[in-house]
């Protein structure tokens, strides 16, 4: 346990300076590969579809928003967008990515031009950020020793879930910087302090992004039962008091959250993805359980289990493990942790009882690298355990590695060489040189080389050259310079949609445009329900287009340009080609006949009768009338339309002789 004085000094000039030097030369050494090559942590793939384009649209938003309240004096404020796919709500779509985050507001003071800039600054403050949350959860919990604690939060801040992430998700990093505060603030309330840590930390987690806040939810009640258990052991009258505490103060910054939070879970419960069969099953395939001892070492992962641990950090749960006096309670953690991993229901729960994905993996990040801060003074003072323990498992691991195959990867050698290597320092280091300051400088630097090696095999092009998945400026603008734009430029204001082959996703949203190509995260159900019922070839629910290029639905959409890639020739009918410039290596057709985006019917059919139509019939069915639940009033004229079916007659011409018919009837190819 840390003394008054030492808990106070953490939080000191002299500690922040050395954390922010420290940051700042990791940071060069981990991302040195996207300085080098110029790049941003701007990803090829939902970066750019996704999180960029978000927000950009967040920062106009915003200022239009600001316009709105101080130039028109109106509190009229969107909150539904027809650039959203066909129209969606704007809170809860852009949620999960921007709204709500404080530093997404940011984006109010840059542009489409710049906001590149701010997008890799996010990046860098959550890293930053999370070191700080770090090292005030070791100061709530009594943790003593700035080099521990310093060395704890450069394992965690640039933990292979974080710098994976970096140029991924960027929004998640934000868990890494909530659950510290969190777990500080259930510590304060659970001693019997200040809850007003836990307050603001429940709201911030709450208004930032519900997807991490549940998992923070489900890791904060094991917490808090665990401290509890250990805090209090079988009295079970002394838990009321603490579990009281903890409901209303987590109730209290949950309801300050409430305009953001309310409707955002509502659309994550209703959310299209959940309507889909996820099997639970009891183990993870065995090439899940083979890989660990590689993923332990090197920046790669399966279902979403990204160890990729220092050496510090491996040897410190070793050793938290083979002395009998470690934490008990830090023992208990381990062990639920290694619990998690091992059994894909955890994985499952943590992820809203989808499929398979253990995004929880930030936890672990967060305990291992506590428990190098805590071991770090006793591993400075131990020689034996490196010389018994240490070479042991050190041994293992190798003959681990050489069973199951993953010996002979230049990662997993460079990361073994530099395990050993610290390893046969902290034994063998002659006794005049065994002093604590310097055992200390060697983890640290252990540390800090360890996250530097293993990043640039993550990232460069000798490695796994992931920094190449990132863009550079030029590049997000020639990207962005797409049908969106186009689009913009050809509707000029009409009321009408877009639509296309090959299009890029959500283009339609920085352009003030609407389209049916619609990708993002969370998703209507009933658009969900409806184009399943069509029998549309949807392969992801919240990842759909152009209706297949089917003429009625296309055209029930008010679509009015269809853009396809030149020389293409599939589109729907009805559609003529124009002469056209605005979009190059590109195809402009018009529908000769659109609709608008409103257009009314005079005749309704009942929900139970479409429902008993096939997926044709159903699309069909849409020119006669507009589908209304059963029970619903009305006074329009409601229909059972014709829809009887034809087959139409072929004529081709074959050679027999190439073909045979099996015993079933089926055409066979000689």
């Amino acid at each position: 346990m840390g003394s008054k004085d030492t808990k106070t000094k953490i939080f000191g000039r002299s500690f922040l300076i050395r954390y922010t030097l420290l940051f700042v030369l990791t940071s060069f050494v981990v991302f040195l590969w996207y300085f080098l090559t110029g790049r941003t942590f701007i990803w090829h793939a939902d970066g750019l579809t996704q999180h960029y384009n978000a927000l950009i649209f967040y920062g106009e938003y915003l200022r239009e928003v600001l316009r709105t309240v101080f130039v028109e004096h109106s509190l009229n404020i969107p909150s539904f967008s027809f650039s959203i796919g066909e129209g969606g709500d704007i809170l809860t779509t852009l949620h999960y990515y921007c709204i709500g985050d404080p530093l997404c507001a940011l984006s109010v003071f840059f542009n489409e031009g710049n906001m590149y800039i701010l997008y890799c600054a996010i990046v860098l403050v959550r890293l930053y950020s999370s070191g700080l949350t770090f090292s005030f959860l070791c100061k709530e919990t009594g943790v003593s020793g700035d080099k521990g604690i310093l060395t704890g939060a450069l394992s965690y801040v640039f933990c292979y879930f974080a710098v994976y992430n970096s140029a991924r998700h960027i929004f998640f990093l934000i868990p890494m910087v909530l659950l510290p505060l969190v777990l500080a603030g259930t510590e304060r309330v659970l001693r019997r302090k200040s809850p007003y840590v836990l307050m603001a930390s429940v709201f911030l987690s709450a208004i930032s992004n519900f997807y991490f806040f549940y998992m923070i939810v489900i890791m904060t009640v094991v917490y808090t039962a665990v401290r509890l258990v250990i805090l209090n052991g079988k009295d079970l009258r002394s838990y009321l008091v603490p579990v009281r505490d903890m409901f209303f103060y987590s109730l209290t910054g949950l309801l300050s959250a409430g305009a953001v939070f309310i409707p955002v879970a509502f659309s994550f419960l209703s959310d299209g993805r959940k309507s889909g069969v996820n099997r639970l099953r009891l183990l993870y395939p065995l090439d899940y359980y083979l890989d660990l001892p590689r993923m332990l070492l090197t920046p790669d992962n399966l279902y979403w289990m990204c160890i990729c641990f220092v050496p510090p950090v491996t040897f410190a749960l070793l050793y938290l493990f083979s002395r009998k006096g470690n934490s008990k309670t830090l023992k208990v953690f381990a062990v639920i942790s290694l619990v998690f991993m091992f059994f894909p229901l955890f994985g499952q729960i943590f992820n809203g009882m989808s499929y398979m994905s253990n995004r929880w993996c930030f936890a672990l990040a967060l305990l291992s690298s506590y428990i190098l801060s805590v071991c770090f003074g006793k591993m400075t003072e131990e020689k034996l355990f490196f010389k018994r323990e240490a070479l042991i498992f050190s041994g293992v691991l190798v003959l681990l590695l050489i069973v199951t195959g993953n010996i002979a990867s230049p990662g997993v050698i460079a990361a073994l060489l530099i395990t050993l290597i610290f390893c046969l320092v902290m034994a063998f280091l002659p006794e005049k040189k065994r002093e604590p300051r310097i055992l200390g400088n060697i983890i640290l630097g252990t540390t800090v080389v360890s996250l530097a090696v293993s990043s640039f095999y993550l990232n460069s092009a000798g490695g796994q050259n992931y920094a190449a998945e990132a863009r550079r400026p030029s590049e997000i603008e020639e990207y962005y310079n797409d049908d969106g734009l186009a689009a913009q430029s050809l509707l000029g204001g009409e009321s009408y949609r877009y639509s296309g082959a090959e299009l890029q996703w959500n283009s339609a949203l920085r352009r003030g445009v609407s389209s049916p190509n619609y990708y993002w995260t969370l998703s209507n159900p009933y658009c969900v329900e409806f184009n399943d019922s069509l029998d549309l070839r949807i392969y992801d629910m919240f990842k759909y287009d152009n209706f297949d290029d089917r003429t009625i639905m296309t055209d029930l959409s008010s679509v009015l340009y269809y853009i396809v890639p030149e020389d293409y020739g599939m589109v729907p009918y009805g559609y003529a080609k124009e002469e056209s410039s605005v979009f190059p290596g590109h195809d402009i057709y018009r529908n000769e006949t659109p609709l608008g985006l409103c257009f009314t019917s005079d005749s309704v059919i009942r929900r139970s009768y479409w429902e008993g139509l096939s997926p044709v019939e159903k699309e069909e069915a849409l020119l006669y009338g507009v589908v209304i639940p059963d029970g619903s009033d009305t006074s329009l004229r409601e229909i059972t339309p014709d829809l009887r079916s034809f087959e139409p007659e072929v004529e081709f011409d074959f050679d027999p002789s190439t073909i045979e018919l099996d015993p079933e009837g089926s055409v066979k190819a000689l």
